[in-house]
């Protein structure tokens, strides 16, 4: 994260996560989370949600994923870290 000018990784913490257990089939993921900077600093925030599978094909050109049904996981990133899933 030094690269885009975020050096104080421990100056933040993550509280207060609600993500739904189950979500249906072609409906959207509402979660939510509290950020508390222990110091002042600058923040970077974002999430991932990825299937929890065994395997992945990857093909040459590929540029978009087919969502399926089935069990993902979702994690929540604060300064190049997970920070919570």
């Amino acid at each position: 994260m030094s690269l885009v000018g975020i050096a104080d990784l421990d100056a933040v913490e993550i509280s207060e996560v609600v993500i739904p257990e189950e979500v249906a089939f072609g409906g959207a993921l509402e979660f939510s989370f509290t950020l508390v900077a222990l110091r002042e600093t600058d923040v970077i925030a974002d999430y991932a949600v990825r299937p929890l599978a065994e395997t992945y094909a990857l093909r040459e050109g590929m540029t978009t994923r087919t969502v399926r049904s089935g069990s993902y996981q979702l994690d929540i990133h604060v300064n190049g870290r997970v920070s919570a899933s």
